[in-house]
């Protein structure tokens, strides 16, 4: 039996490239992209340069439906959880499922 959990990542980056809108098999509309982060972190009592690249993908239909402004090259805070990637060849690779997207 799992014990509780969470999951829960708060990422802020740039946009790369443009975003690309999927439907899948069910008629849900994707919208994914890859966040570029850049931060300056604590670390064994110094600070520590971290770049991060991460694939995201929002499924909500609320969500997505108010993503017709999301651009490459736009700065965003991106709120949700991390997920193994389905696509084939990429198992073990993780994704960034959005659940909230704030322009910053």
């Amino acid at each position: 039996m799992h014990s509780p959990t969470c999951n829960q990542l708060v990422l802020t980056g740039k946009v790369l490239r443009e975003p690309e809108w999927r439907l899948s098999p069910a008629g849900i509309r994707h919208c994914y992209f890859e966040l570029d982060h850049y931060s300056e972190q604590p670390d064994a009592g110094g600070q520590r340069q971290v770049q991060c690249r991460l694939p995201v993908v929002a499924s909500s239909q609320q969500l997505v439906a108010q993503l017709a402004w999301l651009t490459d090259g736009m700065q965003l805070q991106v709120t949700g959880y991390l997920a193994r990637r389905v696509k084939a060849g990429q198992l073990g690779k993780f994704m960034l499922h959005a659940i909230e997207i704030h322009r910053i």
